[in-house]
Formats: C-alpha cells, sequence, structure tokens
C-alpha cells in the first residue's frame, strides 16, 4: 500500500510539471497563472514530503537487507526531489517579466522608463500609443 503513495505522488509531479512546460510554452507565459502553479507545486511538494516521511519510518522498520537499498535509494530519490520542487517553486513565483524592466505581451502594467532595473512604479498615468 506504501508504493500505491509512491506512484500516486510522482504521477501527480508529472502531470503538475507537464502542464507547468504547457504553461509556459504559451504566448503569454506564467503572467496570468503563475498562483495557480505555485498551489500545484506547493501540494506536489508536501506530497514528497509525506512520502519521505513515510519511507523513513519504513527504513527503521525493514531488516531485510534486499529491501533496504531499495527504500534507501527511494528515500534519496524525494529527498532530491523536495529540494528540486522547492527550488522551481521559487523560480516560478519570481516575476522575471517585470523584474527584468521589459514590457512583453502585457498591458495591464504600468511602464517605468527604466530598463533593467525593477523600479516600483506608483501614480503614473500610462498614455495610449497609437
Amino acid at each position: 500500500r506504501v508504493y500505491r503513495l509512491h506512484w500516486f505522488t510522482f504521477a501527480f509531479i508529472a502531470a503538475t510539471l507537464i502542464g507547468l512546460m504547457i504553461a509556459a510554452a504559451m504566448g503569454a507565459g506564467l503572467h496570468y497563472s503563475r498562483p495557480f502553479w505555485i498551489g500545484m507545486l506547493a501540494v506536489s511538494t508536501v506530497l514528497m514530503m509525506m512520502m519521505c516521511e513515510t519511507f523513513i519510518g519504513m527504513h527503521y522498520l525493514v531488516t531485510f537487507e534486499a529491501w533496504d537499498r531499495s527504500i534507501d535509494a527511494i528515500l534519496a530519490g524525494a529527498i532530491a526531489t523536495t529540494v528540486g520542487l522547492v527550488l522551481l517553486m521559487m523560480a516560478v513565483g519570481t516575476d522575471w517579466e517585470h523584474r527584468r524592466g521589459h514590457d512583453s505581451h502585457h498591458t495591464d502594467k504600468g511602464h517605468s522608463g527604466v530598463t533593467g532595473v525593477a523600479v516600483p512604479v506608483q501614480n503614473v498615468r500610462v498614455e495610449e500609443r497609437v
């Protein structure tokens, strides 16, 4: 029954990563769907943490040598995947479009006139360009 959690977690992460890649490849990028993907990555990270906790418990219960090696490998992979998901969540959460200073495809943000630097824009009237 423990391996059901293992396969469900990896299937959930695979679906999340494939959907994230498709959304990132679209024209608008992750600008409008960023909170959804941060939430999905957070759920994936929590599932991986639960899997780490489960296999740490199994590690101390198992005395058969052959199973011990496979549980160690699964546990190491789960810890590495958790770290990778946290780093990916931080990368997705960073608003790269606004940090670079370029105005990509979005018209719902102000433009400071400064490129390459993230400058807070307040009380700026945006005029229509023809």
